[in-house]
């Protein structure tokens, strides 16, 4: 045909598979008439996620226009398939074999490097811990009429190891001894609590309020 232009002819290129096909088919081969828009084509379900779709071409084979349609096949790892296509070159359309294309090793944009910051060092305060209350923050009691004897207490289970029983005492209050029931109070290590008690001299009883020292 005088409309078409034929560099190199390989008649084995088109006995082998699509694939092998594609890949052997002389990329001289050059035509006046232009292919036909492609087709579209409904992609079934890939066999399996490693299955890449092969898009559908036109090449041109025995003198005219053939379409062959897209297939699944299984991907290359690090590959790109790139699909067959007709080229416009000068006038003339050029089939380009559908081919396999190398990745290469993906290059990122390295971020500046951080570098861990030392924590700032600061002065620290002295450790402030909790003072007694003194003795003289309380009203000094003494009274004429002595405190009555104890009474008997039933002691709970402590809340913990690290509790510990304070005995209930007599206090003052209102004008007359008032019962000041035991508790159970958290151990402070390193002190040490000193009891409630009265003690008599030559103005009466004298009560001390309990404390840690």
């Amino acid at each position: 045909m005088k409309h078409i232009v034929l560099a190199v002819c390989v008649a084995g290129a088109l006995l082998a598979s699509p694939l092998v096909a594609e890949a052997q088919l002389p990329i001289g081969v050059r035509v006046r008439l232009a292919p036909p828009a492609p087709r579209i084509e409904v992609r079934g379900i890939a066999p399996s996620p490693r299955h890449v779709w092969m898009g559908g071409h036109w090449r041109w084979e025995g003198g005219r226009h053939a379409w062959f349609p897209g297939r699944w096949e299984l991907g290359r790892p690090g590959s790109v398939w790139i699909d067959a296509h007709c080229a416009n070159q000068g006038g003339e359309w050029v089939f380009e074999a559908g081919h396999w294309q190398s990745q290469g090793a993906p290059v990122y944009a390295q971020p500046a490097p951080v570098y861990a910051q030392p924590a700032p060092v600061y002065a620290q305060p002295a450790p402030v811990y909790a003072q007694p209350a003194p003795v003289y923050a309380q009203p000094e009691i003494v009274v004429q009429a002595a405190p009555p004897p104890p009474q008997v207490e039933v002691i709970p289970v402590a809340p913990s190891p690290q509790h510990f029983w304070i005995a209930g005492h007599w206090g003052w209050e209102g004008g007359r001894h008032m019962w000041m029931p035991g508790r159970y109070e958290m151990r402070r290590p390193g002190r040490q609590w000193e009891p409630a008690h009265w003690g008599q001299g030559p103005g009466g009883y004298r009560y001390q309020p309990g404390h840690w020292r």
